[in-house]
């Protein structure tokens, strides 16, 4: 049975996230949504199909979360 892991790091004004497929421990994809609480917050986003760079609205680490899942 494969189980995907999501894990966060979050930071003061950042928040950083990888998925990875367990037990092997192989990255899906990665990203993160930097600069919340202002109005320039971005979103970036890796994996092996696509990568992409938008501007959100994430004014508190919650919107931001809301964006990744």
């Amino acid at each position: 049975m494969q189980l995907n892991v999501l894990v966060l790091n979050s930071g003061s004004s950042s928040l950083k996230f990888q998925v990875l497929a367990m037990p092997a421990e192989t990255r899906i994809c990665r990203g993160l949504v930097e600069r919340i609480g202002s109005d320039r917050a971005t979103m970036h986003f890796t994996s092996d199909r696509s990568q992409f760079k938008k501007s959100v609205k994430a004014g508190t680490h919650k919107e931001a979360l809301e964006h990744i899942v």
